[in-house]
């Protein structure tokens, strides 16, 4: 059987054996959290430069639509001019048996 001598320094061997695996497994984990914290970083920032652009993008869609929308509005308003007034001197000379002149 071991003298308590030698099992002290069998213990304490096997302190020093922990303390050193303990130590590079702490190592190891302090280098793969920083790595992950840059990865988590350069995703954060690619995100945020999505976002931007996406940002972008629909502004510039949204000044499309408002000006498809104000071209359709613009149309619409000389429905008038385009459609009924061609119309009316046909139909009154017509319905009317009477010269039109239409004025300015």
């Amino acid at each position: 059987m071991p003298t308590l001598s030698e099992r002290v320094e069998s213990l304490e061997s096997i302190l020093g054996q922990f303390i050193v695996h303990t130590d590079v497994a702490l190592r190891r984990l302090e280098n793969e959290m920083r790595a992950f914290k840059e990865e988590a970083e350069r995703d954060r920032k690619a995100l945020n430069e999505e976002i931007r652009a996406f940002k972008e993008e629909m502004k510039e869609e949204t000044k499309r639509k408002n000006k498809e929308w104000s071209n359709l509005a613009k149309k619409m308003g000389t429905i008038v001019e385009d459609l009924v007034a061609p119309a009316l001197r046909p139909v009154l000379s017509r319905y009317f048996n009477c010269e039109v002149s239409m004025e300015g």
